[in-house]
């Protein structure tokens, strides 16, 4: 039971880094499955640790499953000194900082775009990159790994699935909520077709953002029909 202030609603899985002035209410709309650790696509990406010299980190998920697996593969973070760490905005290197490394690269754009234009300035003719990532077909990123003929292994850690709550909050309590990727506006909008007109829609990133301004273009379609 929340009491009668506003605050805000945030949707991913981990709040514990969002400011703001406002209370956070939290009801995850996603949940991370992790895969097994000893599937034999995994043991043989971890197999090859030393030849990767470049490795690409696009969320705060698969820092710290990629790292959490690392060390349960008997290796140490000290053997990632040498190579190039990338990170996909502040909050992914926040957290490879807290676990020692500190990023050669941050993309400030927190986007597939912004991270090749981080790789497309570096020089990556002997390079050998490593993405450890979701399931999420994103595919711009591999494309430009391709296209320009980049040494690269795809390393799949977790799933992101919905998760619908069985209890959804009570939207007039809320006066904002936080969109944290393109699922948590597909699932929003599956609980929630009509919202109050005062709530504030605070996307975090420029998908994200995308993926709201669809879908509110969706339903605007949808009631003038």
């Amino acid at each position: 039971m929340i009491n009668s202030r506003k605050h805000a609603l945030y949707l991913g899985v981990d709040p514990s880094h969002f400011q703001t002035e406002k209370e956070i209410v939290h009801m995850p709309l996603i949940k991370i499955v992790r895969r097994r650790v000893d599937s034999s696509e995994i043991m043989k990406i971890f197999e090859h640790i030393p030849d990767y010299t470049h490795i690409v980190f696009t969320s705060k998920s698969s820092v710290r499953i990629f790292l959490s697996y690392f060390k349960r593969h008997g290796h140490l973070t000290e053997e990632l000194a040498g190579k190039h760490i990338i990170a996909i905005g502040h909050m992914t290197a926040y957290y490879l900082k807290e676990e020692g490394l500190a990023p050669s690269y941050i993309a400030a754009d927190e986007t597939e775009e912004g991270i090749v234009r981080v790789l497309a300035a570096l020089d990556l003719k002997c390079a050998y990159v490593l993405l450890p990532k979701s399931s999420v077909p994103r595919t711009l990123l591999t494309h430009f790994l391709v296209e320009h003929e980049v040494r690269h292994q795809i390393c799949v850690l977790y799933d992101a699935l919905e998760d619908v709550p069985e209890e959804p909050i009570d939207l007039e309590l809320i006066d904002e909520v936080i969109f944290t990727n393109p699922l948590t506006v597909e699932v929003f909008f599956s609980i929630y077709p009509e919202i109050p007109t005062f709530i504030k829609l605070h996307p975090l990133g420029n998908v994200t953002r995308e993926a709201l301004r669809a879908k509110l273009r969706d339903i605007q379609t949808l009631q003038t029909v």
